[in-house]
């Protein structure tokens, strides 16, 4: 794999935060006053919390995220489907201060054929009629922070420069339920200042706003909606179209792997055992990003 295949293929750990970090603490919250905070969900502090316990726990539990979707090639304004979109994340999350919390997270794709959504290994190149290997798409262990100002990314990626903005926008609530989205847009460029591309990810999570509320409940099931734009991945082998991928997905959060659909369980254990196995033990090894 050339150095910048696998650039691409662990920009989403990188998305996920690989901001180096310092260590962690405990921090103490008074239950009535996180209570009446969290009821409106409108501070940062009371908002970053919802959104962890949203995406993954409070207590260093490991947590299983999965969508299903598409992805579409964007030429102009014309949208070409690719292949399926199929995603599995684990994760853990660990408050380091009152306005931070650092996590790690390992994510695996797999791509399906669109009329059967059967597992593929290629797919054909609607612009250019080539027969394309995917490769193996596993990000690499990252540590990583999510603030109030949202995810905190480090300014550079080996000789890559990141631009990075991020936010955790205004909550939605409505109908017993708590709507909060996550944006990241990151710039990728070169040591002569060159863009090598671009990255724009939303996630959306919904979950019930009594359980998000409840100080004594430090996980809470969510529903996720999932939009990606990215520019062609090298892979791909695009050469000259000029176009963006625009991927588009929904799934959930949920409390281990036995949660999430069938099919997504045999691709996990037949292609990436020791997630399957015992993915605390992935999760707490060296990261290859962030600090360990």
């Amino acid at each position: 794999m050339s150095a910048s295949q696998a650039m691409f293929l662990s920009r989403r750990a990188w998305l996920q935060g690989t901001a180096a970090l310092a260590g962690s603490s405990s921090v103490l919250i008074n239950p009535l006053a996180w209570a009446t905070e969290m009821a409106d969900f409108f501070s940062p502090a009371a908002r970053l919390r919802a959104l962890i316990k949203l995406r993954g726990a409070l207590d260093n539990r490991v947590t299983v995220e999965w969508v299903a979707g598409r992805v579409y090639g964007v030429v102009g304004a014309e949208r070409t489907p690719l292949f399926t979109l199929n995603a599995v994340a684990f994760a853990q999350y660990e408050q380091a201060a009152d306005d931070s919390y650092v996590g790690r997270r390992v994510e695996v794709v797999y791509h399906g054929d669109l009329e059967t959504g059967e597992r593929i290994n290629r797919f054909t190149n609607p612009y250019t009629g080539a027969v394309v290997e995917i490769p193996e798409q596993r990000t690499p262990l990252a540590r990583f922070e999510v603030g109030t100002d949202g995810l905190r990314l480090p300014a550079r990626m080996g000789p890559m420069s990141i631009a990075t903005e991020s936010e955790i926008a205004a909550p939605r609530v409505q109908n017993g339920r708590v709507w909060l989205r996550l944006d990241t847009r990151n710039t990728f460029s070169l040591p002569d200042g060159t863009v090598a591309s671009h990255y724009a990810e939303s996630m959306v999570y919904t979950g019930a706003a009594d359980a998000v509320s409840d100080p004594d409940q430090l996980s809470v099931q969510a529903d996720i909606s999932y939009t990606n734009v990215m520019s062609w991945r090298p892979w791909m082998a695009m050469g000259a179209q000029l176009g963006h991928t625009l991927s588009s997905a929904h799934g959930e959060k949920v409390a281990s792997l036995r949660d999430v659909p069938e099919y997504l369980q045999r691709y996990v254990q037949a292609e990436h055992p020791d997630l399957a196995a015992d993915p605390a033990a992935v999760l707490n090894a060296s990261p290859q990003h962030g600090a360990g």
